[in-house]
Parts: C-alpha cells; sequence; structure tokens
C-alpha cells in the first residue's frame, strides 16, 4: 500500500508540473486573491514507525502586492489511529525565490486510538477507543509551480515537505502535493 502511495504523489510532483510555467502571480490585476484546494500525502510518525495517508482541505486569502497569507484547513489523517483536525495557516510566499513558500499552521487535533485488551487467557480481546484532543504545530515548506491558461494563473500545484509537532510529543514527518485553483 506503501508504494502505490509514494508512486502517486511522484507522479503528482514531477509529471504534471512539465508545462508549467514559472511566472509571479504578481501580474493580475485584481487586489485580492483566494486559493481553495486538497493536499494529499504520506504521513510518518517518527517514534512509532506508523504509516498513514493525509488528506486536507484548505483555504487561502491573499492580497496579490504581499507575499503574506492566512486561511484555514481541516485535515484527515488515517493509519492505525485516525486523527481530524482544524488548523489556521499562515503563508508567506517567494521566500528566497519567486516560487519556493513557507506555511506555519497551529491547530487543534483529535486522536481516536482503538486499543485492544485481554482479561484472562483464551478470552476475546475488548476493544476500548480513546479520544484525545491536542494542540498541533506545522510547519511545511513547499514550491509552488503556476499553472496558467491564457495569460492568468488558474492552478497551483506545490509539492510539501511537512514536519507536525503534536503535544504528546509525537512528530509526524509528511511528504505531498497540495493543487489549489485560484480565485480572483
Amino acid at each position: 500500500m506503501k508504494k502505490i502511495y509514494i508512486i502517486i504523489i511522484i507522479t503528482f510532483i514531477y509529471l504534471l508540473p512539465l508545462k508549467a510555467q514559472f511566472r509571479p502571480i504578481d501580474t493580475l490585476t485584481g487586489k485580492v486573491v483566494h486559493y481553495t484546494g486538497i493536499y494529499a500525502g504520506g504521513s510518518s510518525i517518527m517514534e512509532q514507525k506508523l504509516f498513514g495517508f493525509t488528506l486536507i482541505g484548505e483555504y487561502e486569502y491573499r492580497e496579490i502586492k504581499s507575499s503574506m497569507g492566512f486561511g484555514f484547513n481541516i485535515h484527515m489523517i488515517f493509519s492505525d489511529l485516525t486523527e481530524y483536525g482544524f488548523g489556521i495557516p499562515l503563508y508567506w510566499h517567494g521566500l528566497t525565490s519567486m516560487n519556493l513558500r513557507l506555511n506555519i499552521t497551529p491547530g487543534v487535533t483529535i486522536t481516536k486510538r482503538v486499543v485492544y485488551s485481554r482479561f484472562k487467557p483464551g478470552t476475546q480481546p475488548e476493544e476500548e477507543t480513546k479520544n484525545t484532543a491536542n494542540f498541533f504545530l506545522q510547519a511545511g515548506l513547499g514550491w509552488e509551480t503556476f499553472i496558467y491558461r491564457d495569460a492568468d494563473p488558474v492552478l497551483v500545484l506545490t509539492p510539501t515537505l511537512s514536519c507536525d509537532i503534536i503535544s504528546e510529543s509525537e512528530v509526524y514527518v509528511g511528504f505531498g502535493a497540495s493543487l489549489c485553483w485560484i480565485i480572483y
């Protein structure tokens, strides 16, 4: 299953941006830009050696002449444990290069863990579900590739490497791609 995720991620990162053009978004004539899209990728919990699939719905508001933007996202991580979360990211576009993007996202996540226990040998294991709410902080670094129709950018493909720190002292490392539609 891990190989399928890796093949999908590599396809997003290397094949789709081949015909994309690297031009700044500052050429637009409007005042604000709204990015709305999805992120898909893999996550790995470093200490527990778990691998999971991450899916994030994201929105960003940014003024065209500004390199800063803010928004919100809703994320889900599926593995041996399931996590749902909400964050308020702050984006910094154009970090040292025209296409480099940094995001810092504080938020709250709810982790659902299923714990199995046996009271006596030979008995069926019992399931116990434990839900915990935790604070998290995500830092991500991505490379924005703008895809144009006519003279205006309409899509942004951003391969991203991220690191999530959960308040329970868990560290997630994620790698995936974000595909956002640009609305002026």
